[in-house]
């Protein structure tokens, strides 16, 4: 695809593009549009392969297995010895060169109530851009300007820990996807596959424990992209633990009730993200 081809997809909305350059029905708009919100994330599934490539002598081990059972060694966090180093129960509040020195890199951070210093060859900025824009003192001002470009927007995936899952084997489904529901909670929701390793396969049974995965943007059609961020963080602010709760039983219920669902469950979780508009 040539540049301009490139800026000019650059000026359209995703809706735009589906509807008026693919020609596609709104229906088509209407079936992605909780989806494409949701799926702009990054996910973290490699956290553990990265720590052990990182820092091996923190997560001894060899296979899957031993890494997954095995003791971490949080005193290899920061040992002098090690080429990357890692403060526990810390928060970085600056980052920058030190005096001019492109060699060397100077960060702040709190510790207990406290700042310190730390000097470093290189640092990598693992948190997100959102954050980043603001401890990175000396960025270059074309990554700034970068930065100033993008919308954030709040993500939620929901766990619900269920005792049994036999309603959704009756009726021959691991997963729904529903349509219109504007009083719900999320658009679809699946059955996850129990870890399973050389030392540990329970299995997927229908009278055993499993957990079911709601997925949700929190977007507001209608508004720009970064207002609908705003709206999107403050409805989740706003929003307790026991209104989740609730919305996830008023959801299953009507779903599921009809094949036996009873709100049998043991456990939620509300895992939160943030995705770049």
């Amino acid at each position: 695809m040539s540049e301009a081809e490139n800026r000019y997809l650059d000026t359209l909305t995703y809706r735009e593009y589906l509807e008026k350059v693919r020609g596609y029905d709104a229906a088509v708009t209407r079936m992605v549009e909780p989806i494409v919100g949701l799926l702009t994330g990054v996910s973290t599934d490699a956290a553990c392969a990265l720590l052990r490539a990182l820092l091996p002598a923190a997560l001894p081990g060899r296979d899957f297995d031993s890494l997954l059972y095995g003791n971490v060694d949080f005193r290899a966090f920061h040992g002098a010895t090690e080429s990357v180093r890692m403060r526990l129960e810390a928060t970085a509040l600056r980052v920058q060169h030190s005096g001019g020195n492109d060699a060397e890199v100077a960060v702040v951070y709190e510790q207990g109530g406290q700042l310190f210093t730390v000097s470093a060859g290189e640092v990598v900025m693992a948190s997100g851009g959102w954050v980043n824009k603001h401890l990175l003192v000396d960025m270059p001002q074309d990554l700034r300007s970068a930065y100033g470009q993008f919308g954030y927007a709040p993500a939620l995936i929901v766990n619900v820990a269920l005792r049994q899952w036999r309603f959704l084997y009756d009726l021959d489904i691991t997963a729904c996807r529903w349509f219109d529901d504007t009083d719900g909670i999320g658009y679809c929701c699946n059955l996850r596959q129990n870890l399973v390793t050389e030392r540990h396969a329970p299995p997927l049974h229908p009278d055993r424990p499993a957990v079911l995965s709601f997925y949700l943007g929190l977007s507001v059609p209608g508004l720009p992209a970064a207002t609908q961020g705003v709206a999107a963080r403050a409805r989740l602010m706003n929003t307790t633990y026991a209104d989740f709760e609730l919305l996830i039983r008023r959801q299953m219920l009507p779903l599921f009730g009809a094949s036996g669902f009873n709100p049998d469950i043991a456990a939620i979780v509300l895992n939160r993200w943030v995705t770049d508009v």
